[in-house]
This record gives structure tokens, C-alpha cells and sequence, in this order.
């Protein structure tokens, strides 16, 4: 991502959030109180985003306003079957760390 105005970083970052959060448009905007042209808008069509609007995004999103504004090339690796990929160790790990607090 580098190269890319923040504006471009931002909405790249809200795309990424909901769906690692696997939030569709619609759902984001019924837990944030934004429209969904206005997320789709968001995502899609880089803009100046108030902080107030960042601040309501991120914690929809459950993440910080420096996650929403960090350019990361590990957000890219994530996508499709490796965000699938990526789910599923997380369970597996979470999983593998209950196990082993009961020999503990």
C-alpha cells in the first residue's frame, strides 16, 4: 500500500476490519449508525473522514483509530482463503491453549 494517500489506507482498513470481523455492510452499519452507502462510500470511494466518523468505525470495528490509518502489507495476506486460513489457527491455537490450562 505504499504510495496511497491515507484516504486510500483508511478505506482499504474498513474493508478489512468488517470482513475479518465477518460483518457484512449492512450489519457495520446497523452496529455503528452510519448509512450503507455511507460504509460502501467509505470503503470504496476514499474520502476525509472526520475523527468523530473514525472513532464510531473503529469501534464498530472493535479496533483503534491508528489500526484504521496503519498501512500494513499483513492486511493484504489476509484475504480469501488465507483470512479462512488464518481463522481457523486462531481457533485451533485458542483451542490448543484451554487444553493445556487444564494440565496446568
Amino acid at each position: 500500500m505504499a504510495g496511497n494517500s491515507i484516504q486510500e489506507v483508511v478505506a482499504k482498513n474498513v474493508r478489512f476490519y468488517r470482513l475479518k470481523a465477518g460483518l457484512s455492510q449492512d450489519k457495520l452499519s446497523k452496529k455503528c449508525g452510519l448509512s450503507v452507502r455511507f460504509i460502501s462510500r467509505a470503503e470504496n470511494q476514499p474520502q476525509n473522514l472526520t475523527l468523530d466518523t473514525l472513532q464510531i468505525l473503529a469501534k464498530a470495528l472493535d479496533v483503534s483509530v491508528a489500526e484504521l490509518t496503519e498501512s500494513s502489507e499483513k492486511k493484504k495476506l489476509l484475504t480469501g482463503s488465507a483470512k479462512r486460513t488464518a481463522e481457523i489457527l486462531d481457533s485451533v491455537i485458542a483451542t490448543l491453549k484451554a487444553v493445556r490450562s487444564t494440565f496446568d
